[in-house]
């Protein structure tokens, strides 16, 4: 892996290491929305998931466009939804092992 290729990557992982960015994820996977819309959709106000969402587009997962008023974002291609999803399986796994066995040293991320 380049350098470059290192410091996109971890700049992926730090715009979803959230979680109201990995909610909006979530919801971005259905389609395009406004900021409006996914702001109800997650509970929480438009500022706030206008916030989360220009972290998501700077980071390279979202991207957004203007329509009169309104902003609508969309995830940058579907490999992102299939990226968080693999990733959150993966840590869901992780945390199920860690429940199961009562002990952080004797678990391993992806078993």
């Amino acid at each position: 892996m380049t350098p470059d290729h290192a410091r996109d990557v971890t700049d992926w992982l730090y715009a979803i290491a959230n979680p109201i960015r990995l909610h909006l994820v979530e919801w971005l996977a259905g389609g395009e929305m406004t900021s409006s819309a996914l702001a109800a959709a997650i509970g929480r106000s438009t500022a706030l998931a206008s916030h989360h969402l220009g972290l998501l587009a700077e980071g390279g997962v979202a991207t957004s466009r203007a329509d009169g008023w309104y902003r609508h974002y969309s995830l940058i291609n579907s490999h992102v939804a299939d990226g968080v999803l693999t990733l959150s399986a993966h840590g869901i796994t992780f945390k199920m092992r860690l429940d199961w066995e009562g002990e952080v040293g004797k678990a391993e991320p992806g078993e």
